[in-house]
């Protein structure tokens, strides 16, 4: 005799196999999805760019005119790889900022309830206004330590060029970039890495330049009035051979104060302190090199990467 079918075991299988398929499906894309790439917000023209002439627009469809592979999420951007391994192009991900519904702002609340809702909305969109000026500062003020060749806040049709992008799990798209806000950087090796390679290698001048560049960057940066509110060294920068330039463009902001000596030596010590753990426990050459580049961090001096200016790619200027 046949059992009957549970429809309640039924209905859970089915649940259980649609929370397990969503669940490979994010962990596979990330959560990538043209919608978080899209914006509805009403930017302020003050964070609009320059637009690009005809000839920029050329130099950049030449570096555009290829596959790009999803590479990874950060907080702020999906990234994407040129195929020729060349270019980072970074798509903003502005599902993420997003502010709070107005309904939600609008619900009657007891004055407790209400001053914290009101404290949450206030803080994300301090969140969302520094990060968008964040961009603005790296795209105006730090072109060249992001090893930046183009970006764009505010959609508009001044880069309107179709670029292919394909996601986690192969899917292909092909997007206009003048319907996101988008960055496109020079690619650069992890810091970690690197330093593990010339390590191995026992390659000291290479390591050292690299520690020289690194410090070099961040007291230029300082020079400029300008911080990063995120002090993770190995997350932020990377390097191009050894010239080291900024990889997350989405943590700066202006403090007329680091021009001082004392406010540069506190944040150099707070930028370099897991790396210089990190030295500690794998050479200590090069430990204490940095412990002397970071006794007068004014002193350092930072140089564009060796074939910036001569390149016909778009990081030409």
């Amino acid at each position: 005799m046949m059992k009957k079918k549970n429809p309640t075991r039924i209905a859970l299988i089915f649940i259980c196999a649609a929370i397990g398929i969503r669940i490979i499906y994010y962990a596979l894309t990330e959560g990538f999805s043209l919608e978080r790439i899209r914006t509805t917000l009403v930017l302020s023209d003050e964070l609009s760019l320059p637009p690009p002439s005809a000839r920029k627009l050329s130099q950049l469809k030449s570096c555009t005119d290829q596959l790009f592979y999803y590479l990874k999420k950060g907080s702020q951007a999906y990234a994407f790889i040129s195929e020729d391994g060349q270019y980072i192009l970074k798509l903003f991900k502005y599902h993420h900022m997003q502010p709070a519904a107005p309904w939600f702002q609008a619900i009657p609340l007891p004055n407790s309830i209400r001053e914290y809702r009101d404290s949450l909305v206030a803080r994300r969109e301090h969140r969302i206004s520094l990060t968008l000026n964040s961009y603005k500062i790296a795209a105006l003020s730090l072109r060249s330590e992001c090893a930046l060749a183009f970006a764009q806040i505010i959609p508009s049709k001044s880069y309107s060029l179709p670029v292919t992008i394909r996601d986690g799990i192969g899917r292909e798209y092909a997007i206009d970039l003048a319907d996101h806000g988008f960055a496109l950087q020079r690619k650069a090796d992890l810091i970690r890495s690197s330093f593990e390679k010339w390590i191995a290698k026992n390659d000291m001048d290479s390591a050292k330049a690299a520690i020289d560049s690194l410090v070099g960057i961040i007291a230029h940066r300082s020079r400029k009035e300008i911080q990063d509110s995120d002090p993770d060294l190995f997350k932020n920068a990377g390097l191009v051979g050894t010239t080291a330039i900024f990889i997350d463009i989405g943590g700066f902001h202006k403090n007329p104060k680091m021009t001082s000596q004392d406010e540069m030596k506190w944040d150099m010590d707070k930028v370099f302190r897991r790396f210089a753990v990190w030295l500690s426990e794998n050479s200590e050459e090069l430990h204490t090199y940095l412990q002397q580049r970071l006794e007068s961090p004014w002193e350092s001096s930072w140089s564009k990467l060796p074939d910036y200016a001569r390149s016909t790619s778009p990081l030409s200027q």
